[in-house]
């Protein structure tokens, strides 16, 4: 109801409050608990407090019954949109006890805030963001307002606006501002706080150093008033919503499109769209619990979902209700510092990689470190066309280099002629929001902090256009800038390799790392430009050291003469270069063979090649601790019950991924406790898209997977993925049997290892699940269903025959995964 010239902190820092009662005690004196905050009184402030509260609670009441609903009316503090109930006597008792005392405290029961005589308990966490919130009033007090601040304060105060323009006339920013009028007069009094002076009475122009704004007010949006009286409480939707459409607020026009929504994704789902009718004209209404009803038809006909759904999102564009977002909560300091990091993450990853992208701009910074920041999670889910968003969305425009082609898995909605671009859904960053809706509206994918990106094709999109759009960012970032590989590889070849190269031919083909194929006098090379360390998950403290650790590795294999694919040396005798901030390769050209589909004689020399590499990867020839199978499966696995959920609409899979669960529990735990197994550095990724055959030979390549774990490890996910056949979508038995046949010519298992190959091959085609679902839902590569149902069938196949048994509970679950 005031109105904040000051916003020296908001955040979502606090925890769920911990005592959700209300009670009073009478001790030392009388004490009235609401939730977590509790007033102290004595006898004569209570029974005046008693007295006031049977005065005024039968008159709100009143109110209440004749229509009064919270969240619709707007803050203008006007006669016409608030009722004050107001005892004009001061209080007849003063403060009692502790009138001026404030006490900062740590109890047994947890933190008390004291305020005279309010007290405000606090857990640890909340607490200290409370005592960091106070550190920065201290911070911003002294820091002279300008026209940035004071457009957020208006946007803070809800005094509905637009901004017309932002300029800048040499050291002074101005702005012109429209402001509806019943917000006029609280605008003002927010100038007066700031310290905004009007030079010239016959204009509407107000200045503070550095600032300059010029009002102009126009019309107000009309009052909500109370919806329209109807003879039956169900009613046609479309006549109510035509009807009504400025009644409802922004959280219950979200709450009914989901509604719709779910109940369109469950009849698509169910293939039930011919039974019920669709067509938005048709569906009816219950006013009286706010839920919408879809009639049965009479007989099934054809219906087209998607151009239904369509219709009814034009019909509410149509009313002015298609585009409304709820309240956004904004997040603290610390949780965005954190969600910046890992959209950072996100396009180093999983956009800054390819080789198609040539710049990333960030259109909208989270401005962590000023008042005000609009970033975080919304109160009900914003639905806007088909996309239910849990939290604010991150826009980028992806200048592209058109030589490579743009991933498949980067999904095209439709062209935006306002910046001249292809609008795309990238994916999301991997920072979940808690979601409560997910159990009322099942249906829904909701989407948590995606990913929109607008990609400019310089050969048929129009740069003035584009360069415009940008320049309606002034806060805009450049992420990532690609550098011009191309020109300054194959000198730096010739200076660290002594290779002169006389064409350089980029392998077309999605990928994080850029391959080339170099012609030289001499012969043919692939040069490998690695933009990334880091492709296994780490122990603490290791991050990034993964090529050095690829290379000791190598170094080994190289010294066995294992069949592998080894690296060039450089002049200086090393396996790989710094190659700005990049790494690069150079490796022998191999002329193989790739067979469409694995015989018996394929699968038994990759069994055998997959022993000799075992042979050589010894413990002591690498560091044990910097990469290592717990990692590994604690990634793979992390969230493996909530991921199908985001991955298919489908009940029956969600049902079989559940009951894989126990399973993994229990064959992670017989495996992680078993002493008896001999570890090695494994590769990690033995798969045949890892593996070439030349002259009835496998060779092994890529590892960048690597990391030290059971042998059993290797042989299991090789063993399986040797076995798939994809034009049939299963797994071949008897190849995987075969596979481990051949392995144990050359170095035979344990006792101990087959007793548990058993498990190990179910927990792998787990992590496989686990790593396919995680590559869809969280970085956004399309993966192949054939892929994901021949692993699903294996390892369903293999719960019988596995003994569940384990010490730990089923609500371990998420730690195991």
């Amino acid at each position: 109801m005031g109105i904040i010239i000051r916003l020296y902190h908001r955040s979502e820092g606090l925890s769920n409050n911990r005592f959700n009662t209300f009670f009073m005690d009478m001790g030392e004196n009388i004490h009235v608990h609401y939730r977590d905050l509790r007033i102290e009184f004595s006898v004569e402030e209570f029974l005046e407090f008693a007295d006031l509260c049977e005065t005024y609670i039968p008159q709100v009441r009143k109110e209440i019954a004749a229509g009064f609903r919270d969240g619709v009316n707007p803050n203008t503090n006007q006669s016409d949109t608030i009722k004050t109930f107001f005892n004009k006597k001061p209080l007849g008792r003063n403060i009692v006890y502790n009138p001026t005392r404030i006490s900062l405290e740590e109890n047994t029961d947890g933190f008390h805030i004291h305020l005279r005589n309010y007290k405000l308990l606090l857990d640890r966490e909340s607490f200290l963001n409370f005592a960091r919130a106070a550190r920065d009033v201290l911070d911003l007090r002294e820091r002279a307002v300008d026209l940035d601040e004071t457009l957020r304060l208006i946007e803070i105060n809800e005094l509905t606006h637009r901004v017309e323009q932002i300029r800048r006339d040499g050291d002074v920013a101005s702005a012109r501002v429209s402001v509806e009028k019943p917000y006029y007069r609280k605008l003002l009094q927010l100038f007066t706080g700031l310290g905004y002076t009007k030079p010239d009475s016959k204009r509407d122009v107000y200045e503070i150093p550095g600032a300059r704004i010029e009002l102009r007010v126009i019309a107000a949006t009309p009052l909500p008033t109370a919806r329209a009286t109807v003879a039956s409480t169900v009613v046609p939707l479309a006549e109510y919503l035509g009807a009504n459409a400025r009644n409802f607020s922004p959280r219950e026009i979200n709450l009914l499109k989901l509604q719709v929504f779910d109940f369109y994704e469950y009849a698509r789902c169910n293939n039930l769209g011919e039974r019920f009718e669709f067509e938005h004209t048709k569906l009816l209404f219950d006013t009286a619990s706010d839920r919408v009803i879809f009639p049965a038809r009479n007989a099934p006909a054809p219906i087209d979902l998607d151009r239904e759904w369509m219709n009814f999102d034009r019909f509410l564009n149509g009313h002015g209700i298609g585009f409304v977002k709820p309240m956004k909560i904004p997040y603290g300091e610390e949780k965005l510092k954190r969600l910046d990091v890992a959209f950072r993450e996100y396009v180093r990853e999983h956009v800054g990689r390819y080789p198609c992208v040539a710049k990333v701009h960030l259109l909208n910074p989270i401005e962590w470190k000023k008042t005000g920041s609009r970033t975080g999670r919304y109160d009900v889910p914003f639905l806007h066309i088909a996309w239910a968003k849990l939290g604010s969305d991150f826009d980028i425009l992806i200048e592209l280099d058109e030589r490579y082609p743009v991933p498949e898995t980067w999904d095209r909605k439709f062209f935006w002629k306002v910046c001249g671009c292809d609008y795309y859904h990238l994916g999301e960053v991997d920072f979940p929001i808690d979601n409560p809706w997910q159990e009322q509206f099942p249906n829904i994918p909701f989407r948590h902090h995606l990913v929109e990106a607008y990609l400019f094709f310089p050969s048929r999109m129009d740069v003035t256009v584009k360069d415009r759009y940008l320049g309606g960012f002034p806060a805009r970032e450049v992420l990532y800038e690609k550098s011009d590989i191309t020109t300054n590889l194959p000198a730096f070849v010739e200076q660290h390799y002594g290779v002169s190269i006389e064409t350089l031919t980029p392998l077309k083909g999605v990928s994080f790392n850029e391959v080339f194929r170099a012609s030289t006098a001499g012969g043919e090379y692939i040069v490998k430009v690695m933009k990334g360390a880091e492709f296994t998950p780490p122990s603490e403290g290791h991050r990034g050291t993964h090529l050095r650790y690829e290379c000791a590795l190598l170094e080994a294999l190289a010294h066995a003469g294992a069949p592998v694919i080894i690296p060039r040396r450089a002049l200086d005798g090393s396996l790989c270069q710094p190659f700005g901030k990049f790494h690069c390769m150079l490796l022998d050209y191999v002329h193989a063979v790739n067979p469409a589909r694995l015989e018996r004689g394929h699968v038994a020399a990759a069994g055998h090649m997959l022993a000799q590499v075992h042979r050589a990867l010894l413990p002591e020839v690498a560091t044990t601790e910097a990469y290592r199978f717990t990692e590994s499966l604690d990634f793979w696995l992390a969230d493996c019950a909530k991921l199908p959920l985001r991955f298919s609409d489908d009940p029956e899979f969600h049902a079989r991924f559940s009951e894989l669960q126990p399973g993994i529990v229990a064959a992670r735990e017989r495996i992680e406790s078993d002493r008896n197994i001999p570890w090695v550095h494994c590769h990690g990724d033995v798969t045949p898209r890892n593996v070439m055959f030349v002259d009835g030979q496998a060779i092994l390549y890529d590892f960048q997977a690597a990391h030290f774990a059971p042998r059993i490890a290797d042989v299991a996910e090789a063993a399986l993925e040797f076995a798939f056949v994809d034009q049939e979508s299963r797994i071949d038995r008897t190849l995987c049997d075969a596979f481990v046949a051949a392995a144990e010519e050359i170095h035979p298992l344990s006792k101990a290892e087959r007793r548990l190959l058993p498990s190990m091959m179910f927990l792998h085609a787990a992590i496989k699940l686990g790593r396919l679902l995680r590559m869809q839902v969280v970085f956004g590569n399309k993966v192949n269903m054939n892929y994901v149902n021949a692993f699903l069938d294996y390892a369903s196949q293999q719960i019988p025959t596995l003994k569940l048994t384990s010490r730990k509970r089923l609500s371990d679950v998420s730690q195991a995964g």
